[in-house]
């Protein structure tokens, strides 16, 4: 027997009238799946279409709450990038001021060891002076 004779023997309404079922059964059965199918894929498409709807109202929100949050980072980067450059450059004129601040220290000390020289030769000269009125007076007649 061939492959065909058998499937046809195993669907003939006799086989199946032999179960209690016919042939317009399945095809009925068939046709009430599908029917049930249609229902699902509609059912499916009205929940995919309500989650869509969900999903686009959460993002719509998301957006809302992360647009200022993001608004507001982005400031405060802007801020710490200008504090930076502010440190940056209150330390560029804290080492301009260090430099000064030495280079008005070494003229200090050269004034400082000028005048000590100079009070030095001051002392020197007015012990001169001394020296020199003394003789004077003592030349003088009395």
């Amino acid at each position: 027997m061939s492959e065909n004779d058998e499937t046809s023997k195993r669907l003939s309404s006799e086989a199946f009238a032999e179960v209690g079922h016919t042939i317009e059964d399945v095809f009925q059965l068939a046709g009430s799946i599908n029917d049930r199918l249609i229902r699902l894929e509609d059912r499916f498409e009205a929940h995919r279409a309500e989650f869509i709807e969900f999903r686009d109202k959460v993002d719509s929100r998301l957006l809302k709450m992360t647009t200022p949050l993001s608004e507001t980072l982005e400031a405060i980067r802007v801020e710490v990038r200008q504090v930076g450059e502010r440190q940056e450059n209150f330390a560029a004129r804290q080492d301009a001021f260090a430099v000064e601040l030495a280079d008005l220290k070494r003229i200090v000390r050269k004034i400082d060891h000028k005048l000590g020289g100079l009070s030095s030769d001051m002392y020197d000269i007015k012990a001169d002076l001394r020296d020199h009125e003394s003789r004077l007076e003592a030349l003088e007649p009395q």
